[in-house]
């Protein structure tokens, strides 16, 4: 019993070292030639590596560990376009209404990959909008 466990322990240890080292990515994202004042941004594995989940871009900068691999990348920059109250009753929150200040190809439909190595330390992604 004590031989049994001991391999598991041994096979756990070792698959655990086979695993490729976390990376991480710095960047900017600015859309015409602007920095985006505040988003999301997603690196969802094409491959069986292990997901992320997505990060932050505040005034333009994010900041990621990722598994080596390759990424199929989202980025959202969320506008808001109202306010109202959450419900109509006395001391009701105010609530922001936002839209996708982005076109599909960089989100829901997106366009946009990315082969992230362990010599992959940046990554500026430059969107167009019309």
């Amino acid at each position: 019993m004590k031989l049994l466990f001991a391999s598991l322990l041994l096979v756990t240890l070792l698959a655990a070292g086979c695993a490729p080292a976390a990376v991480t990515l710095n960047g900017t994202v600015t859309v015409n030639g602007q920095p985006v004042e505040k988003g999301l941004i997603d690196f969802a594995p094409l491959d069986k590596a292990p997901l992320s989940p997505p990060v932050p871009i505040v005034n333009g900068q994010y900041r990621i560990k990722l598994a080596p691999g390759k990424k199929q990348v989202s980025i959202s920059a969320p506008v808001v376009t109202d306010r109202r109250p959450e419900h109509n009753g006395p001391g009701a929150l105010i609530v922001e209404i936002t839209a996708e200040s982005l076109p599909a190809r960089y989100n829901s439909k997106t366009e946009l990959t990315l082969e992230v190595t362990a010599a992959t330390k940046s990554q500026d992604w430059e969107l167009k909008t019309p």
